[in-house]
């Protein structure tokens, strides 16, 4: 799964800090010295994306919306609608739901999907079966 490192600033005492805290996007100031913790702002420029992110998007071409638990930073999706590609507009988190079993998702529309397309594996590293793979593909590199 995805993570998403977010960076704040105080605007009293000009400290800077990052959080890599579970959709965590309010936080206070670790100053000990500063007592204004309304002024703690997030800077959104400096966010850091790692992995698959739970994304929105929205098609500049027919106005189609739709949401993927299939998004990355910077990645296009295909509109099902007119194939325009678009950005997601807004990533977040995948939901953690301890002790529940994973739900089964829609199908995985790889003709649609940007990251598919470059070649790298978004299914398999979605459902964390990327280490398999490589040692897979290490075999058959050392063998052939």
């Amino acid at each position: 799964m995805g993570q998403i490192v977010r960076f704040f600033q105080c605007k009293t005492c000009e400290t800077s800090w990052s959080s890599k805290a579970y959709r965590k996007t309010r936080s206070q100031c670790p100053n000990e010295h500063c007592a204004n913790d309304d002024e703690v702002k997030e800077v959104k420029k400096k966010r850091k994306y790692y992995g698959c992110l739970f994304g929105h998007f929205s098609c500049n071409e027919c106005a189609n919306r739709w949401a993927s638990a299939f998004a990355y930073h910077r990645i296009w999706q295909k509109c099902k609608e007119c194939l325009a590609k678009a950005m997601p507009h807004s990533m977040m988190e995948h939901e953690i739901k301890k002790g529940k079993p994973k739900a089964k998702g829609k199908p995985h529309l790889a003709d649609l999907c940007g990251m598919c397309s470059t070649g790298k594996p978004c299914k398999i590293v979605r459902d964390n079966q990327l280490p398999d793979v490589i040692d897979a593909l290490v075999r058959v590199s050392l063998t052939g």
